[in-house]
């Protein structure tokens, strides 16, 4: 799995947690410090990394935290596995009339 948080997204602290909302609903998730994790592991919730990257230089009980919360967040719809996403297929050419028409640089 890469691990790719949705950009709909958000979380507050909560006394239960960490409360997220998102396009498909809301979870509390449970634990004195989940939004501490979820706040520090968030940023690397970009798919460019996979779940095994994410964690390999953490110690087992870390990786094991980090592994749980990232299936928990899968399994509610907040996070999306990248691997399943396509590159794109335009030409250079095509890729820099597309970016013209938005806030996108090519590259």
């Amino acid at each position: 799995m890469r691990p790719r948080i949705d950009p709909a997204v958000r979380y507050v602290p909560c006394p239960e947690g960490v409360y997220l909302h998102g396009d498909r609903g809301a979870r509390t998730m449970r634990g004195a410090r989940a939004y501490e994790w979820l706040s520090r592991l968030e940023p690397y919730l970009t798919g460019e990394l996979s779940l095994h990257e994410l964690t390999a230089a953490l110690p087992a009980a870390q990786r094991s935290t980090v592994e749980d919360m990232v299936t928990l967040l899968h399994e509610h719809g907040f996070v999306t596995d990248a691997r399943a996403d396509l590159p794109h297929t335009l030409s250079p050419a095509r890729w820099a009339i597309c970016c013209s028409n938005c806030a996108v640089s090519p590259g």
